[in-house]
């Protein structure tokens, strides 16, 4: 039998000689609070760790602003579904991240006096047990994001099915089920908790219970502590550790000896699809047609009045930058300051104008569906190259009804 971590017992001159050294000095291991750093323009927000590549590119940018920069703090903690309950309570003590110029996060700690003015998911919010929506506040349209089954790197492996999860997450690892070779080792088996995102979507696909996944492999808070998890366990079994991520994750975390994805066969399917055209390509052709299974449109939310007009202008901005809206939530949205779509594309998340394909709920039945101002080309720019042709705003180089539209030439 593998043993995957182990406990030592300090012998007590051992532990004698580690009390007596010491300690660092008081400072060292402070956290700010969040109001102390004196960032400009704050907005708070909460939510679950899958979008927080895609947030802190765009927080990154505006912090970076020269003129009227803005500061985005976001509390993750738990998963997606108690951040959204964090933020119809209205405010919290919480730890926070923020993103510094260069692009690193960092935390601070919340006060209780922060109001947190928006929240996002993933999921919707009928996915969040006991969790009811108020007519005090607004559901927006979020970037498309999937989920990513991964093993490390080195894994031999190259694809699962639906039905293998279900022996995996549903009976722990148990050797007697056929799913091999995720099935000899429950210390390999990777989860996230009950109310995050990705365990939530992946229960629904498999059809195996949130609150029962099971395995010996850790039960994560976030989707990088997988990531982590994973990767360390491939010095000594490349082939059975296995876990699940958002796409954004899985994409910042490609090769390099960390891990990879695997080709998803749902239910009915007759082959595996990867989200992408191929191992280490980032185009989501396979999430934006609908053939990848394991996707989802996302989620803001934030307080609205009595006619569903949103109250916070800079959440009604922001929301409006990700959709490409004039308006949003009632309220005129401000001309974008930074490329907020080019940012969700590099981040790995999927602009809702850049799909072909839709769902309702979390996982329901996929319908092709066009978006009503499409930005394909520009996505395709971004991701590997697009056949498209290139315009200025007038559009005069477009043929027919095509329309210039991010200075590409779509199809409408």
């Amino acid at each position: 039998m593998i043993l995957k971590k182990q406990r030592f017992v300090i012998p007590a001159a051992l532990a004698a000689g580690i009390a007596g050294l010491t300690a660092c000095p008081a400072g060292a291991q402070t956290v700010p609070t969040c109001k102390s750093l004196n960032l400009p323009n704050p907005i708070y927000g909460a939510g679950g760790s899958a979008i927080e590549p895609d947030i802190g590119g765009v927080a990154t940018a505006l912090g970076n602003l020269s003129s009227n920069p803005e500061s985005i703090f976001f509390s993750d903690a738990g998963g997606a579904c108690p951040q959204l309950q964090s933020f119809l309570s209205g405010t919290e003590t919480a730890v926070y991240n923020y993103w510094q110029s260069d692009g690193s996060i960092h935390t601070c700690t919340g006060d209780g006096t922060e109001t947190i003015a928006f929240a996002h998911m993933g999921n919707p919010v009928s996915a969040c047990p006991g969790v009811t929506l108020p007519a005090s506040v607004g559901d927006f349209a979020a970037p498309v994001q999937s989920l990513n089954i991964i093993t490390p790197d080195a894994s031999s492996e190259t694809s699962i099915s639906a039905a293998a999860l279900y022996f995996i997450y549903g009976f722990g690892g148990n050797p007697t089920t056929d799913a091999p070779p995720w099935t000899t080792n429950p210390a390999f088996i990777v989860r996230r908790t009950t109310t995050s995102f990705a365990q939530l979507l992946l229960a629904s696909a498999i059809n195996v219970p949130a609150a029962s996944f099971l395995g010996g492999g850790g039960q994560d808070s976030k989707n990088g502590d997988v990531v982590k998890e994973i990767e360390g366990d491939a010095p000594t079994n490349a082939d059975e550790p296995i876990g699940f991520v958002s796409g954004s994750t899985a994409d910042a975390n490609i090769g390099a000896g960390k891990v990879k994805t695997l080709a998803y066969k749902h239910y009915d399917q007759t082959c595996g699809y990867l989200p992408d055209s191929a191992l280490g390509a980032t185009d989501k052709i396979n999430v934006r047609t609908g053939q990848y299974y394991l996707w989802t449109p996302g989620h803001f939310f934030t307080k609205v009045d009595g006619t569903g007009k949103i109250l916070n202008q800079d959440v009604a901005n922001l929301i409006g930058w990700y959709e490409e809206a004039s308006t949003v939530g009632g309220l005129s949205v401000a001309t974008p300051p930074v490329d907020v779509l080019g940012l969700t594309i590099k981040s790995g998340d999927i602009p809702q104008c850049a799909m072909q394909a839709t769902r309702d709920g979390l996982l329901g039945a996929i319908r092709s569906e066009a978006p009503a101002a499409p930005c394909t080309c520009y996505f395709e720019s971004k991701t590997g190259g697009t056949s498209c042709h290139t315009c200025t705003a007038g559009g005069h180089e477009c043929s027919g009804t095509q329309v210039c539209r991010n200075n590409f030439c779509e199809a409408y």
